[in-house]
């Protein structure tokens, strides 16, 4: 069941000593996967989120926003049926924000399910199939937008 959901923090979980290459291999074999897999997912990862360019300098060299992406690919290096996002664009220029919400939308084709946890849910409504807001453990509100999904 641990499989099937993944997590990504409001602040970064990725190791700032290691490049991002490093910190995606890392988590594959923490996740499980072969030495061989490990590689493989990271190099699909960095691919996916444009980090492929930077992906073996530390992170030092990162702006908050390859940070913030590099963080929401490392929480998928398991292939999550399941993603909960907490506040995935806090601190970022609008640029940045721009981006992330460009890799969140990509993930809606492959994850089945993502949780965000958002001050503001407006941008997220555009991504979504169908959403609810919950309030003190019961759905107050909720939408579901007919699709061929």
């Amino acid at each position: 069941m641990r499989q099937q959901f993944s997590v990504t923090n409001q602040t970064a979980a990725i190791d700032q000593d290691l490049s991002a290459r490093e910190n995606l291999r890392l988590f594959g074999r923490l996740n499980g996967l072969s030495a061989k897999a490990s590689r493989t997912r990271a190099n699909e990862l960095l691919t996916d989120f444009n980090l492929d360019q930077s992906a073996d300098q530390t992170l030092a060299t990162f702006s908050g926003g390859m940070r913030r992406r590099l963080d929401l690919a490392v929480s998928l290096v398991g292939k999550p049926r399941i993603l909960f996002l907490d506040e995935p664009t806090t601190d970022l220029d609008p640029r940045a924000q721009t981006q992330m919400w460009h890799a969140i939308q990509k993930l809606v084709a492959v994850v089945n399910l993502i949780v965000p946890c958002l001050g503001k849910l407006v941008p997220f409504f555009s991504l979504c199939f169908g959403w609810c807001v919950c309030f003190n453990g019961t759905i107050a509100t909720s939408h579901k937008k007919h699709c061929d999904r």
